[in-house]
């Protein structure tokens, strides 16, 4: 449903219920652990953002765009989805599969302690990566519209975005790599002191992966 917010380049609605449904989630996971709650509670606290969430974009669709959620098929915008979004496909697979294959090979070759080290390496690295993700949200829409109608500001747009994103990762790349053993140390505890080489290694990442 966002996804067709973006699509009329609605971008605040997102933005606004994303903040609340994940305020949502930290005060009810917080609540749930303070009262001593069951894990399998806790899914409640994700479950009421997602909820929030939901309803929200339904609010706006159907106040402001007048939407209805009519079933309707059109052969013709399914083959044309099928035909353009294979290679979204291929790349949501390819991105799951290099996020996860680094932590099995590791796994198999030094055990589940060097797993638990690299960790906090992988799990900034992916906590970092809704920047970039928010970014393009944000941008992927107007450069859709763009592509049918300037492909010369298209161009300059991506370049731009393209920058934007290189000056937000660099320093925060270069900043962890010169503090990591005070980021492990505040963030994670003493005990996770034997992760600041591989958090060192891996960190400069954050600016590829922008």
């Amino acid at each position: 449903l966002f996804g067709t917010l973006r699509g009329y380049q609605t971008l605040i609605t997102e933005s606004v219920f994303t903040v609340l449904g994940k305020i949502l989630t930290i005060g009810v996971g917080v609540i749930g652990l303070m009262q001593g709650a069951r894990p399998e509670i806790l899914i409640l606290a994700v479950l009421a953002g997602s909820l929030v969430n939901l309803v929200g974009a339904v609010l706006v669709l159907v106040v402001k765009y007048h939407w209805r959620p009519l079933p309707h098929i059109d052969p013709a915008i399914l083959k044309t989805f099928f035909r353009e979004a294979w290679p979204f496909a291929i790349l949501g697979l390819a991105t799951a599969f290099y996020a996860a294959i680094d932590s099995v090979i590791l796994l198999a070759v030094k055990g589940p302690a060097s797993v638990g080290y690299y960790s906090i390496a992988a799990k900034t690295i992916n906590a970092l990566q809704f920047i970039p993700s928010a970014f393009v949200a944000a941008v992927y829409p107007a450069m859709s519209a763009l592509f049918a109608t300037d492909k010369t500001k298209l161009k300059v747009v991506f370049i731009k975005t393209m920058n934007i994103l290189a000056l937000i990762a660099a320093p925060i790349a270069l900043g962890s790599l010169l503090t990591a053993s005070d980021i492990v140390t505040l963030a994670y505890g003493a005990e996770y002191i034997p992760s600041i080489r591989s958090f060192q290694l891996v960190v400069p990442s954050i600016f590829f992966v922008f």
